[in-house]
This record gives structure tokens, C-alpha cells and sequence, in this order.
């Protein structure tokens, strides 16, 4: 306890860039804290609990040369700290080898609400990542399960790994039709029925996809496939029953998924939905958190623009379309109901689907 409040103090000293080495580092004091604290505050005392009582130390690196002193470790890039190899693994099997093409898995933002995935296929409705020793690879740089993050909370989803050649399925998957190269997997809470809750997906998501370089997809001017995944956390139910249905009998996507259209210009499907094989280059999955615990990844600028192209594809559709234009009120008067509350919402929902239609 005493070493983790005097950490803030030499936590720069005890990192892996720190000029001078010590037998102890940063990560070393708050995993062993937690697990101590752990092990005697929701177990009962007994021998077996020794192990988590132990100090464990680790020792952190920038290259495979900090780990020359501890046998069968070599550094991990993305941890920056030495980690064991796999037995019965080469140091370098998680090298890919020349003129392969292997599952890259990268942050872009550095959070890790989104992630960028080279060279993935899509298989029934599952991702599937590759590399040729896929049997050798570590977790901690290649996950086997990666997170979905919303206002309501956070998902795991599979993501399998193959050491078949991408290039396989690749080909197979370019003889069943032309595709783009790159697309986005996005999860939508309460299936985008929810105005509220709608913006914390389709916000973030319209930045990324025309506002934010860093995850690749502003050049393509929304020319990229998008896979919707229906993040269903089972919260809430109790106020959108009426709304969302049994989840069962109806399992549609709502009315408001035609402001999809300005994430990406091509149809949306669902991901659970893709039936065979159907492989990408490049795939960026999930969205940034818009608010979250007092703060979050979108801005002013971010919804402001947003808001805009909102309203701009909403004016053209009104053109397009021989029924003069209305204009819908959203209506909040009961100040006693709960504080998300709206009064019309029959009213909202019919307006999203003739604009949709």
C-alpha cells in the first residue's frame, strides 16, 4: 500500500525508457497490489492463496536484449515489458514471414474502444484473423477476444485465429464478387431505436469515418462495406420493453438506421448475418465512447458536424419526394417521468421511418 501511494512520485523513474534500471517497475506495483488485495478481501486465508501474497515482479524492456537475463522471454512491443514464450515456440514465431500477408492488430486512437485489423476475413458471421503459427501467439499481442465499448457498458466478441493463408480465402472470397477492400464493424445499442442512445453510436462513428485520418477511412468518402453488430446488453429493459419488443419475434434494426447512410454510402448488413466467406485488407472495428463518466472521445466540432450532414441529407431526401417537408418537434412536458424521457416518441418514430422510406 505504502509503495502504491509513493508510486505518482517515481512512477517516470520505474518505466521502461528510464535511464537507469531497477529491479521493480511501475506495473509491477499495481498488478501486485491488486492481486493482494484481491486475495484478502474476497477470500478466505488459507495455504492456497499464498502464491497471490508473494511479490511477483516482472521486468520491463524496449527491446528482446532487456530480456537476455531471463530465459525463454523475449519483449513485448505493446506491453513493454518481457513476457515468456510459448513452449515448444521459436522467439520469433510471431515474426510473419516474408510474403505473407498476417492479421495485424493496432489502436489507432490508442484506446481501446477501436482497433484496426489487416488482412481479416469474415466467416459465417465470425471474425477470423491469420497467421502461420497461430498455435504460438501470445494473448497479450494478439487477443482472442476484443471489446466492444457503448454508453451502456462493454461487450467481448470472438476473434479467431487461423494459420491458413489469408490469401486463400481471400481469392475465394474475390470470386464470389467484387467488394470494397475496407470496412467498418460497427455495434449499435437498444438496435438504433433510441434517439438518445443512437447518437453515442452513429456520433462517433461519422467522425472516424469522415473527420479523423488516423483511422483510415476519410479517403474513401464513405466507399467502405458496413457491418452493424446489435450490441445488446439487456439494460433498460424495463423502460424500452415497449420499444424494443421481446428481442425475439422481432430482431430488426429501427427506423433511425437510415442516418447509417452518412457513416457509409453502401447498405449496411448485419454481421451475424454474412452467411460463407468474405475477407478484407483493411477493417476498422468498433467506435470511440461519445460521453462516458463525465467525459469522452467526441466534441463540439464532431457533433456539430454530424448534426449538419444530418440535416443536409434529411433536405435532400424532402426535395427528392413530392410530399412537402415537415417539420417534427421533440416534445419533453412531463417533468415527472424519468429524465430521458419523450413525450412524442410515437411521433419521432414515425418520422424516421417515412424519411427512411
Amino acid at each position: 500500500v505504502e509503495a502504491l501511494q509513493a508510486l505518482p512520485f517515481a512512477e517516470k523513474c520505474l518505466g521502461p525508457s528510464a535511464p537507469t534500471r531497477w529491479p521493480i517497475s511501475a506495473y509491477d506495483v499495481n498488478t501486485n497490489y491488486v492481486r493482494f488485495y484481491r486475495a484478502m478481501s474476497y477470500y478466505i486465508p488459507t495455504v492456497e492463496l499464498l502464491s497471490d501474497l508473494i511479490w511477483q515482479p516482472t521486468w520491463s524492456c524496449s527491446r528482446d536484449a532487456d530480456c537476455e537475463a531471463l530465459t525463454g522471454h523475449v519483449c513485448s512491443e505493446h506491453l513493454q515489458r518481457c513476457v515468456p514464450v510459448k513452449s515448444g515456440c521459436r522467439a520469433d514465431a510471431e515474426k510473419c514471414p516474408a510474403g505473407t500477408s498476417c492479421t495485424a492488430v493496432r489502436a489507432p486512437s490508442g484506446s481501446v474502444c477501436t482497433l484496426e485489423l489487416t488482412s481479416l476475413c469474415i466467416v459465417d458471421g465470425e471474425l477470423q484473423a491469420f497467421h502461420p503459427n497461430s498455435a504460438c501467439l501470445r494473448t497479450e499481442e494478439y487477443p482472442g477476444m476484443i471489446k466492444a465499448c457503448s454508453e451502456m457498458g462493454t461487450t467481448l466478441y470472438p476473434l479467431q485465429w487461423s494459420s491458413e493463408p489469408f490469401e486463400q480465402h481471400h481469392k475465394a472470397s474475390s470470386a464470389a464478387g467484387a467488394r470494397p477492400k475496407e470496412a467498418m464493424i460497427l455495434p449499435v445499442t437498444l438496435r438504433l431505436r433510441s434517439p438518445w442512445h443512437m447518437l453515442h453510436s452513429l456520433v462517433p462513428a461519422y467522425a472516424q469515418a469522415m473527420m479523423d485520418d488516423r483511422y483510415g477511412l476519410r479517403g474513401n468518402e464513405g466507399e467502405f462495406d458496413l457491418l452493424v453488430i446489435d450490441q445488446d446488453l439487456d439494460k433498460d429493459r424495463h423502460i424500452w420493453e415497449k420499444v424494443l419488443g421481446d428481442g425475439i419475434t422481432d430482431t430488426s434494426i429501427g427506423g433511425l438506421d437510415f442516418l447509417l447512410q452518412l457513416v457509409s454510402k453502401r447498405p449496411y448488413e448485419m454481421l451475424a448475418q454474412v452467411q460463407g466467406t468474405r475477407c478484407y485488407e483493411r477493417v476498422m472495428w468498433g467506435h470511440e465512447l461519445m460521453l462516458y463518466s463525465g467525459g469522452g472521445w467526441t466534441n463540439q466540432t464532431h457533433m456539430n458536424a454530424f448534426a449538419d450532414a444530418a440535416r443536409a441529407w434529411v433536405a435532400t431526401e424532402a426535395t427528392s419526394t413530392s410530399t412537402a417537408t415537415q417539420l417534427l418537434l421533440v416534445e419533453r412536458r412531463n417533468t415527472s417521468a424519468w429524465g430521458r424521457w419523450i413525450d412524442n416518441f410515437d411521433e419521432v418514430r414515425s418520422a424516421a421511418d417515412e424519411w427512411k422510406t
